[in-house]
């Protein structure tokens, strides 16, 4: 309610629309979002800042530099409260969030920031809490950044809403841990993923892209494969789908570590135990703890 940002999306194609956004005319911060055939191994962006910002996306639309954007998202405020250093000190954090997530490879080199008063540090942090929570809802985990396994095993796992551990057994020996976060499924670091190779698997080609990161790499057993870090999935069937490298129902295989308890049937209780009053109660996007 006391934000005054504006968050516009809007497919290449579609650029001139933005001409007649108020919005797109401001200072503010945006986003070039595509593939770059180049590096097709994960998606690419470019975040920029400018006074007026549908001028600047004109520039970068006849730039051939700038070939791989199919999507721009633009980020200005619904008044005219964002001055150029605001500009440059978002994009300057928006930067440096996204090159520590390492979801998507960067184009451009590493802003500069701004220096800002310390009552503007705060306002703009609070802008930027914003931008990561739309983000998601787009589509976009840019600045997604998953916490470690070892954050995952304290309190502050609790807070965060994913204390429960769920674990993927095979008979290959490729036991594997994850949590949930912010509704990514994530497997943690130290997990194990089959080495053998199926007739037929979804995820085949994400599985070959950790290969390739250096995120899945063989381990002692020739057998298997160890994730390296915690790696983000869309859901349990993509995480199990790439561990058991073959298409497998993840809302049966995972269970809850300790109980045994299939993620599905977990999740449809947890759905079920609602009561209006938690509704209302409702934190981000955390559901009340439950026995």
């Amino acid at each position: 309610m006391n934000w005054t940002g504006h968050v516009a999306a809007v497919p290449r194609s579609l650029l001139p629309m933005l001409a007649w956004r108020p919005e797109a005319l401001r200072t503010g911060v945006y986003l070039l979002l595509g593939t770059d055939p180049e590096h097709p191994d994960r998606p690419t962006a470019y975040v920029g800042e400018t006074e007026e910002i549908f001028t600047r996306l004109k520039q970068h639309n006849s730039n051939a530099d700038k070939d791989f954007f199919d999507r721009i998202i633009v980020i200005t405020s619904k008044d005219d409260t964002l001055t150029k250093a605001h500009a440059k000190y978002l994009e300057s954090r928006v930067y440096n969030l996204a090159k520590a997530s390492a979801n998507w490879r960067l184009k451009g080199v590493a802003p500069t920031g701004a220096k800002l008063p310390e009552s503007d540090i705060a306002d703009m942090n609070f802008f930027l809490r914003q931008i990561q929570i739309i983000l998601p809802v787009l589509g976009i985990d840019l600045l997604f950044s998953v916490p470690t396994k070892a954050a995952a095993e304290v309190g502050l796992a609790q807070e965060r809403g994913f204390s429960v551990e769920f674990m993927l057994q095979n008979k290959n020996g490729t036991d594997a841990h994850a949590v949930e976060i912010g509704g990514q499924f994530v497997v943690l670091k130290g997990s194990y993923a089959t080495a053998k190779n199926y007739s037929s698997n979804s995820y085949e080609a994400h599985r070959k892209r950790l290969i390739d990161a250096g995120k899945l790499v063989a381990d002692i057993d020739p057998n298997r494969l160890v994730f390296t870090e915690d790696v983000a999935f869309a859901s349990p069937s993509a995480a199990s789908a790439t561990i058991l490298n073959r298409n497998d129902n993840g809302r049966n295989s995972w269970k809850i570590t300790g109980t045994g308890e299939a993620y599905g049937q977990w999740w449809s209780r947890r759905i079920s135990a609602l009561t209006l009053d938690d509704i209302m109660g409702l934190e981000g996007n955390h559901l009340p703890d439950f026995q």
